[in-house]
């Protein structure tokens, strides 16, 4: 069976086919995959806070915003490719974390929309960072990566607080 998932690619949406994965994935591949997303995440929202604050008036040069917005486009592309892999998977993960996913496809592709806008507008410019047609799409990325950070950190940290919970009622129970 062959499932159709969401990957940003190039910063575009595209539709790409992936295998079905193999009946014997449980709960805990979901949860390491969020917290490998979680990982990417956090960094995608940290690139888009440093491209904020190099957005301003003389902050810095069309060469650092490139290459930020680089590094925050691989950044997407990569949480594009996991979040594919996590939804494949979805049916064996728990609801915390198939509500972090769902928040992810969410706001994913905007992310990737708003990569493409502020590139073009690089691309095309070079320069005066400060206008709207630059600024709009690097503030709107700031809100949704810290989103998708912060989504995928409470669903990893409830889930390790539930494995702790369970230990300790287990721990609990044997004494």
């Amino acid at each position: 069976m062959k499932i159709k998932a969401l990957a940003i690619t190039g910063c575009l949406a595209a539709a790409i086919t992936i295998p079905a994965p193999a009946k014997d994935t449980n709960t805990e591949n979901a949860f390491q995959m969020l917290k490998d997303f979680r990982t990417v995440a956090d960094d995608a929202a940290k690139q888009a806070d440093k491209l904020q604050v190099l957005s301003m008036p003389e902050e810095a040069g069309w060469e650092v915003n490139a290459s930020y917005l680089n590094a925050l486009r691989d950044d997407v592309n990569r949480m594009g490719q996991m979040l594919a892999n996590l939804e494949a998977i979805r049916g064996s993960a728990t609801p915390e974390e198939q509500a972090a996913i769902d928040r992810a496809a969410e706001w994913l592709p905007s992310m990737a929309s708003e990569v493409k806008q502020a590139i073009d507008y690089l691309n095309t410019r070079q320069t005066n960072f400060w206008m709207p047609e630059y600024r709009q799409p690097i503030d709107a990325l700031a809100v949704e990566a810290t989103r998708v950070a912060s989504a995928s950190n409470e669903a990893v940290r409830l889930q390790q607080l539930q494995a702790k919970e369970r230990k300790l009622k287990n721990g609990l129970e044997g004494a």
